[in-house]
């Protein structure tokens, strides 16, 4: 008989996660509008009564002094009687010029005796001092040496660098083409998003609202 065949479920479709619905936000009760405060009016205090206008006397004419009188002629320029001349000495009476005195010539000067070098001096003999000699510092001598066994230095074993782990082959992953997933419906229509702010009549702009940060 041929084999029976064997059921296999059919694959499960994956759908997007559902979109959320919008859901207005609660409705904020603002605070009723706080009256403007106004002072109450002053009363104006009344003008004082004007003073009352004082006659001045007619102005004291002003003093001008006579006309200067015309300045006498200036008397004439004395003339200078002319200048004295002045006395300049007579000319200086250039001499000849004096006979020279006959000198005698003069000796020539004798000749310097030669320098006698004397020998140098003989050095007195000194003693040289004495030197006092500190005491004589004693000759270190070691300690005899003890002949010991000779001490035992185990050999340094040098270890084995581990061999490297085996690099695995690479295989690469057996990739199955999924089926394509149908269009999804179309998203609904959003209401309009609330204004931004709200006009308060004394404070303006009201705080923004908690959706628009």
């Amino acid at each position: 008989p041929p084999p029976v065949p064997v059921y296999k479920p059919p694959p499960k479709i994956e759908h997007p996660p559902p979109v959320p619905v919008y859901k207005p936000p609660p409705k904020i009760e603002h605070p009723p509008p706080v009256p403007v405060y106004k002072p109450p009016p002053i009363p104006k205090k009344p003008c004082p009564p004007k003073p009352p206008k004082i006659e001045l006397p007619p102005p004291v004419p002003i003093y001008k002094p006579p006309p200067k009188k015309p300045c006498p002629p200036k008397p004439p320029k004395k003339v200078d009687p002319p200048p004295v001349p002045v006395h300049k000495p007579p000319p200086k009476i250039v001499l000849p010029p004096p006979v020279p005195i006959y000198k005698p010539p003069k000796k020539p000067c004798p000749p310097k005796p030669p320098k006698i070098e004397l020998p140098p001096p003989v050095p007195i003999y000194k003693p040289p001092p004495k030197i006092e000699l500190p005491p004589p510092v004693p000759i270190y001598k070691p300690p005899p040496k003890i002949e010991h066994p000779p001490i035992y230095i185990p050999p340094i074993v040098i270890p084995k660098k581990p061999c490297p782990p085996p690099v695995p082959i690479y295989k690469p992953p057996v990739v199955i083409p999924k089926k394509p997933c149908p269009p999804l419906p179309p998203l609904p229509k959003f209401p309009p998003l609330p204004p931004k702010y709200i006009h308060h009549p004394k404070f303006g702009k009201w705080p923004p609202l908690p959706t628009h940060p």
